[in-house]
C-alpha cells in the first residue's frame, strides 16, 4: 500500500473516531446555545457547540431501527443558515438514497490529485457523508459506503475505482469535484458535489448531508 493512501486511510479512521466520540460528548454536554431550523419534513433542533477555535452544529435526528425510536446527533462544521444560497437539485436525495428500495451501496468517489489540491477538505467531506450514509453505529442510513477514486494513479491499492458512469438505481455515486460554482446537482443517476475550493465542497456536501436528513 502506497504512501498516499495509507494516510487517507488514517485521516479517515481518525475523523470517524472523532465524530464518534463528538456524538456521544454531545448528549451530556451544558454549554452551547439550541436553535431550530424549519426544514423540509420537520423542525430541526441544532446544538451549538464551540471548542477554542472550532464552532460545531449538532443536529438531532431520530429513526427507526428494529420498530424502535432512536436518537442520532451528529455534528457539522456548517448550520443550514450558512448553507441556504447553495443551489442544490430538488429531490436529489433518491440518486443516493434509492426510490422504492434503498441502494445497494454507496461510493463517494474524488480524482486522487483532489485531496491535495483542496489541503484533505475532500477527505472531510467524504467523511462527512458517511458517518449519515454509512453503516457505523451513529449513522442514520445504514447503507454500506465506501471512499473511492475515480482513476488509479501511481499504482494506487485503493480497491475500487469509480466514476459516474457505475452509478444505477441499486448502486449510489456520488462525485467530489473542483468547479467554478459550488453545488450539488446530478447526472443521471450520480450526484455531484461541486465547489469553487475545498471549503466549498465541504460546505456543499454538508447541505447534501441536510437534505438527505430532511432539512433542505
Amino acid at each position: 500500500m502506497n504512501r498516499k493512501i495509507k494516510i487517507l486511510l488514517w485521516i479517515l479512521a481518525i475523523v470517524l473516531l472523532i465524530s464518534a466520540a463528538a456524538a456521544i460528548i454531545v448528549k451530556n454536554k451544558k454549554e452551547g446555545s439550541t436553535y431550530f431550523y424549519n426544514g423540509r419534513t420537520d423542525k430541526f433542533a441544532f446544538q451549538i457547540v464551540r471548542n477554542d477555535n472550532s464552532t460545531q452544529h449538532f443536529i438531532k435526528v431520530y429513526i427507526t431501527l428494529q420498530g424502535k425510536e432512536q436518537e442520532r446527533v451528529l455534528p457539522f462544521d456548517y448550520g443550514p443558515k450558512e448553507l441556504e444560497n447553495i443551489p442544490l437539485e430538488n429531490e436529489i436525495y433518491k440518486k443516493v438514497l434509492g426510490r422504492n428500495i434503498a441502494k445497494k451501496f454507496l461510493y463517494i468517489t474524488q480524482d486522487p490529485k483532489l485531496i491535495n489540491q483542496t489541503q484533505v477538505d475532500s477527505v472531510i467531506a467524504v467523511q462527512d457523508i458517511a458517518k449519515v450514509t454509512g453503516q457505523a453505529p451513529y449513522s442514520v442510513f445504514q447503507i454500506p459506503t465506501k471512499a473511492a477514486y475515480t482513476y488509479n494513479d501511481s499504482n494506487s491499492q485503493l480497491a475500487e475505482f469509480i466514476d459516474c458512469k457505475y452509478a444505477s438505481s441499486g448502486i449510489g455515486v456520488i462525485l467530489l469535484k473542483l468547479g467554478e460554482e459550488t453545488r450539488v446537482y446530478g447526472e443521471n443517476e450520480c450526484v455531484i458535489v461541486e465547489g469553487k475550493n475545498g471549503k466549498e465542497i465541504r460546505k456543499a456536501a454538508t447541505k447534501l448531508v441536510y437534505h438527505l436528513l430532511g432539512v433542505f
